[in-house]
């Protein structure tokens, strides 16, 4: 036999066993899809984690996005068409009937053990956000943070208090923050002072920290009305403004931790529309600080005020 006929023998030999191949295993890839022993946890499992994040969007963040995501489609020909949908919609009515704990203990829903991990892990991370901006469901509401209501990106930070904050300067002052601070002030400093100084600023992309009372908790209704023409000013002109609550007491000094909790409560129900509350009174009371003269705190307590202050307004 020539050599030109055993080539061409060769070739239809191999063209042949390419369609068998193909053929073959196509049906084979057929055939595993729809026998896959995992198919149906991979698609409850993607069910069960579209379903937890809509309802933790719809209980917990209400109003602060604008689409949900959806499961890609396995059969769709075009994944990215199918991977957000509904932007311009809103999330459906019985997207915060379960809760996210509901869903991972739900019987009728098969997680596998690797997804189960990740998604408890994500729930807890969710719980620990909310705790630090006062979402938790387990702290009463006067004693959690208000987080800023305004739409506010912070670019810098300006601490404004008495003799606390002067110590906190000293422990943890630098480039991230700026400071106006004295000793043994109160209203009447921050009405003739401080409150100029800020004023004049150009507040645009600033959270404005206040910290004030201690040194004259009978002027709370001072401070309660200063707050009401201020803030909105404030605001006006770009700033986030917080109060962070009068911070506890030890033995020693002259006014007790029952009359520091009756100034911050009054200030906290009469706070201006869209200022924020940083509860370090209680995170101070449960956590432990040290004192060494009654009043102001040691190195290691500022430092634990700011990054709670820090973390609260971020």
């Amino acid at each position: 036999m020539g050599s030109w006929k055993r080539t061409a023998c060769l070739c239809v030999l191999f063209l042949a066993i390419t369609v068998v191949w193909t053929v073959c295993g196509a049906e084979r890839a057929e055939a595993s899809a729809q026998t896959d022993p995992f198919r149906q946890e991979k698609e409850e499992v993607w069910a069960a984690f579209r379903e937890s994040a809509r309802a933790y969007l719809k209980s917990r963040l209400p109003g602060e996005f604008d689409f949900v995501w959806e499961a890609p489609d396995p059969e769709s020909e075009d994944p990215e068409s199918s991977s957000v949908s509904d932007r311009n919609g809103e999330v459906s009515d019985d997207a915060g009937t379960t809760s996210d704990q509901e869903l991972l203990s739900d019987p009728n829903v098969q997680i596998v053990p690797e997804m189960q991990e990740k998604l408890q892990k994500a729930l807890e991370a969710g719980e620990s956000l909310n705790q630090r901006t006062g979402r938790a469901e387990s702290r009463t509401e006067t004693e959690s943070e208000i987080p800023f209501q305004g739409i506010q990106e912070v670019f810098n930070y300006l601490f404004v208090g008495d003799s606390r904050f002067v110590g906190m300067e000293e422990t943890v002052g630098n480039g991230e923050a700026s400071w106006i601070c004295e000793t043994a002030m109160g209203l009447s400093w921050l009405q003739d002072s401080a409150g100029p100084l800020i004023d004049d600023m150009d507040l645009n992309g600033y959270a404005v920290v206040l910290n004030l009372g201690v040194n004259d908790l009978g002027n709370v209704s001072g401070y309660v009305a200063y707050l009401q023409e201020k803030v909105p000013q404030w605001r006006e002109k770009g700033a986030a403004v917080y109060y962070m609550s009068v911070n506890p007491v030890s033995a020693g000094v002259s006014v007790t931790n029952d009359e520091i909790a009756a100034f911050n409560q009054t200030i906290y129900e009469n706070l201006p529309p869209g200022t924020g509350w940083i509860d370090t009174m209680n995170y101070l009371l449960e956590d432990g600080f040290t004192a060494p003269d009654g009043l102001h705190y040691d190195s290691a307590t500022y430092q634990k005020i700011y990054q709670y202050a820090m973390e609260a307004i971020q």
